[in-house]
Parts: structure tokens; C-alpha cells; sequence
């Protein structure tokens, strides 16, 4: 994995056409953090793949890696030394204090692996050396707000640049002594241009073990030149109670997800007729037609109603046919779609929506739950959602990994905050994963693809270990036992849904 930090564009960008592309190919999985000047805006609006094994991570947000290694990470340049606001090239104290806001969701949050920052930290090298060829003073250089930001996270490592300096510092602890428990050491480094005139280092190679896979004893190891903290540890003292009052979301730009579950609430869209328990149909406010032959449109001859517990205005909900356990949904469009890429905006909001349902939903029975759909040799958008026990959900991710490398199958992880709208073309075949906590899988699939991939994961004996229930064709039921399931779902999920 390759991260980089500072300006990914330059003056002259041309020799990044023939990545774009394809014409080259980036060998590594390669992350870069958002744009720090206005004029490299441009290069970031087509999404976050910018080409081909290189990803934007964004602005901010908190990202875990495949291996394990978990991420914070934040672009541009101070707003407050600047014009207060904060755009796409600027952050202010309210990205910080959602950055806390995410990480306050832990409450066993003890650090983090890497901090990516654009900007120098104010007062860095106090207590240590100052970088011998920086010109000026270099406490007055820097952000105080990535200051804060990096004692309120804790990193182990804490790589930076624009400043076109190399500077490692003696490492420094992130507890008092005597008042506090010892806790794991910060390195920061920052990096110079790549191929400065001076040679400065722009390149450092790390081998890390994620913290939470380390012993504590080795995790805490205090190095013997470490020296105090050079921010004052009580900088984000404040930072605790505001960012935790404005908690709204998982990750990345955090405004967004809980305006829009507002958004999607509306009046009631499904009303149960006495003992039958089986909803009225309404007409619904969705810009898809229905597909006659098509089983899964609402309004269309072949679909089972009996099956479905939940009606929105573009999506509904539904037991599937041979479901892999008794608690097994399928969020489904109410007119004729492929797949989430041919979701509007206000679908994909309510499809969001009933998915947060979900989540709280399987978390009051103990589990988690796995989304994933197949837009692959399937003629109607289908995500499925299978629950897990909660005490398994460590495993889903590696899961996933595992059977996807015995079937040589390249799955990628993508960032939280990505839509996969502007990663995949719409019409291109994928498979794709999304996790209770945020974090999201991808495959592009190029050739052939095994139908039954999702469910031979959570089937696994590692996950649910029913594998005898791999094809769905084995665990039809009769219609009677489907609608009385179907009854059941209905009822224990009604405090959860949004529609009624």
C-alpha cells in the first residue's frame, strides 16, 4: 500500500493521462489525500478512483485498510489563517471536531496507526531538533488545529509535507508520566517534493502491525529517546465534549448521512389489514416502470407479495426465496432497475435508509449485518442483507478475503465515504460488499463470476457455517411457512421502520 501526503498534482500533470488511461498501470494500491490548491480541483471531480489502483480518500475521514491498519486522515490548509470559511482545499475547526466525533463512537479508543495530514502541526519540534535547511522559525509554522487533531488521535506514525522539508523527529509520548497510563509512542515524519533539487527524502518505507493485533506491552514500549509531547495534552480536552454532541454519522464528511435519513421520512406507505397482515399497496412516488415479466417490480404479475414487510417510496422490502436464515432481507427497487448505479438521488437516499433501519434493527437481536449485491446475470437490483452473529463480526471482513483468494477473485477495498456510482460505470458488471460499520468491498467483474459468492462467505464455517445451505434452491420453504416468517419480520421490525 502506498500513501501519499502533500500536493498529488503538479504544474505539468500530462505524464497522468497515460494512467487515466490505462495505457500505464500503478502496480500498488496507492491512497492520495484531497486537493490543497484550487487550481488541482479539477483533477479530483470524476470521482475517487482518479485511475486505476489509485484512490482519493477525500478530505477527512478515518479509513482501515485491508491488512488491518487504521487510518485518519485530512487535506488542505488551515482556514482560520486563511478566510475562516472552509472549502474543498480547507479545514477548519468543524472537520476536526468530526473527525473526534467518529473516533468518540469507540468507546476502547486508544490510537490510531497513521495520521496523514497536508499541513505541518504547530510547535512540532519542541523539544526535539528543528529541521536544519527550514527557513524561519519553525514554531510559527504549522496548523494548531492538526496540532489538536494529533493529540486527541494518537498516532503511531504521523506523515505530513507542503512544507518541502524532510524532518524526522525524536519520537514522542501521548501520556504524562506518573499521571497517566503509559501508552504508545508518535513518530512524525514529513517529506519533502519528489525529485527535489536537493535530494531531500520524499520516500519512507514502513513495516507496521495494526495496534490492535499487537501485544500491549510491546504496543506501549517507550523507545529511548523519546522525549514529552510537544502540544499541550490538554489542546483536545475541548475537543471531546463538542465533537460528541455533534455526532451524526460514521464516517467522513459526517453532515451528511443523518440529513439524509430526515429526508427520506414520510408519510405512512404501509398499513396491515387485520389478521392477514398484508400491506396495502399505495401508488408509490418512484420514476421506474414496472417490468411485467420481471419477479421483483412491485406492481408487475410475477412478484410474491406475500414476502414483502416493508414499502417505501422507491424501495421496499422482502424474505427472499431459499433465504439463508430465517432473518435473511432483500432491499429491492419498487419499479424496474439493474442495479444501485441506476438509482436517482432520492432512491439511493431511502435505499440509505432502509439500510440504517436494518443495522439498528439486527444490533437489538445481537447481530451485524452484511450487504452485498451481484449486479451480474441478475435482472433487477437485489442487496441482500444477511445477519451474523454479533460476536463474528471481526471475521466478515477477512472472511470475504479468504474465500475471494481460494477463487481467485480480486476484491478491493474502497473508501467508506465513496459512491459507487463514481467508481463503477453504470452497466458494468460488479459484485460489492458493505459492512455495519462503514467499510466497503469491490469487484469488477471481467469474466466469470460465481453466482453463489455472497452467500458461499457468510455460509462459511467461519461465519454462520451452514454450508449445506450455499444455493438457495435447498432452503425454499412452502408459501404458508414464507408468509407466516414474513408476518414475524413485520412485526419484530416495526419499531425500526421508517415508513409507517
Amino acid at each position: 500500500m502506498l500513501l501519499c501526503v502533500g500536493d498529488f498534482f503538479g504544474r505539468n500533470n500530462s505524464d497522468f493521462e497515460m494512467y487515466r488511461n490505462s495505457s500505464s498501470c500503478v502496480p500498488i494500491q496507492t491512497f492520495v489525500l484531497g486537493p490543497n490548491k484550487v487550481e488541482h480541483i479539477a483533477f479530483y471531480q470524476n470521482g475517487p478512483e482518479l485511475c486505476p489502483n489509485v484512490t482519493c480518500l477525500g478530505k477527512k475521514g478515518v479509513f482501515t485498510a485491508s491488512s488491518g491498519l487504521r487510518l485518519v486522515y485530512l487535506s488542505g490548509r488551515d482556514a482560520t489563517s486563511t478566510s475562516g470559511t472552509s472549502d474543498e482545499t480547507e479545514f477548519n475547526t468543524r472537520d476536526i471536531e468530526d473527525l473526534q466525533a467518529t473516533l468518540a463512537m469507540n468507546q476502547n479508543f486508544t490510537g490510531v496507526d497513521i495520521l496523514l495530514t497536508s499541513c505541518w502541526p504547530r510547535g512540532v519540534t519542541t523539544y526535539a531538533g528543528r529541521p536544519e535547511v527550514m527557513v524561519g522559525d519553525p514554531s510559527d509554522r504549522g496548523s494548531l488545529l492538526v496540532s489538536k487533531l494529533a493529540t486527541a488521535v494518537r498516532p503511531r506514525y504521523h506523515f505530513c509535507a507542503t512544507e518541502d522539508v524532510h524532518y524526522e523527529r525524536l519520537p514522542y509520548r501521548n501520556h504524562r508520566v506518573l499521571a497517566e497510563e503509559t501508552r504508545h509512542a508518535t513518530r512524525f515524519v514529513a517529506l519533502a517534493k519528489i525529485r527535489n533539487p536537493t535530494r531531500k527524502k520524499w520516500l519512507y518505507a514502513v513495516n507496521m502491525v495494526p495496534m490492535d493485533q499487537m501485544e500491549h506491552s510491546e504496543l506501549v514500549k517507550q523507545p529511548p529517546d523519546i522525549t514529552e509531547c510537544p502540544y499541550s495534552l490538554d489542546e483536545s480536552s475541548g475537543l471531546v465534549s463538542s465533537a460528541a454532541d455533534s455526532l451524526q454519522q460514521y464516517f467522513f464528511d459526517m453532515s451528511e448521512r443523518g440529513d439524509d435519513r430526515q429526508r427520506c421520512q414520510g408519510p405512512k406507505r404501509v398499513q396491515l389489514d387485520g389478521d392477514k397482515r398484508q400491506p396495502h399497496y399505495k401508488r408509490q412516488r418512484t420514476n421506474l416502470p414496472p417490468l411485467a415479466s420481471c419477479w421483483f417490480c412491485l406492481s408487475g404479475s410475477q412478484v410474491e407479495k406475500h414476502l414483502v414487510v416493508s414499502v417505501g417510496n422507491h424501495n421496499y422490502l422482502a424474505l427472499p426465496k431459499g433465504g439463508l436464515v430465517s432473518d435473511h432481507l432483500l432491499i429491492l427497487s419498487i419499479g424496474h432497475c439493474q442495479a444501485t448505479v441506476g438509482l436517482d438521488k432520492d432512491a439511493l437516499h431511502e435505499m440509505e435508509s432502509f439500510k440504517m433501519a436494518l443495522c439498528k434493527f439486527y444490533k437489538s437481536c445481537q447481530k451485524t449485518v452484511v450487504f452485498f449485491e451481484r449486479n451480474y446475470k441478475s435482472q433487477h437490483l437485489q442487496i441482500q442483507a444477511i445477519p451474523v452473529p454479533i460476536e463474528k463480526r471481526g471475521s466478515i471482513k477477512q472472511t470475504f478475503f479468504e474465500v475471494a483468494d481460494s477463487q481467485n477473485i480480486l476484491l478491493d477495498q474502497i473508501p467508506s465515504n465513496s459512491n459507487l456510482s463514481q467508481i463503477v460505470k453504470r452497466g458494468t458488471p460488479y459484485f460489492y460488499v458493505e459492512l455495519a460499520d462503514g467499510e466497503k468491498l469491490l469487484h469488477r467483474i471481467r469474466g466469470q463470476f460465481p453466482i453463489q459468492f455472497g452467500r458461499d462467505v457468510l455460509a462459511s464455517t467461519k461465519l454462520l457455517n451452514i454450508p449445506d445451505k450455499v444455493d438457495w434452491r435447498t432452503c425454499v420453504l412452502g408459501k404458508e411457512q414464507e408468509t407466516l416468517l414474513a408476518a414475524e419480520f413485520r412485526k419484530a421490525f416495526k419499531p425500526f421502520d421508517f415508513t409507517l
